[in-house]
């Protein structure tokens, strides 16, 4: 996995924390939250088009 901010690529998967730019990795968290503003958005556009 790489870091999200600079790249870096990381091996162990339980670091919390980047070592070059120390930015918090929240990758596991940033794709469902995406996932479920597209969810919400997807129906809400059918409904009004519809």
């Amino acid at each position: 996995m790489n870091c999200h901010n600079c790249g870096t690529q990381i091996n162990d998967l339980n670091v919390k924390f980047c070592e070059s730019c120390g930015i918090e990795l929240s990758l596991n968290k940033e794709p469902i939250q995406t996932d479920d503003k597209n969810i919400v958005k997807t129906p809400s556009r059918r409904k009004r088009c519809c």
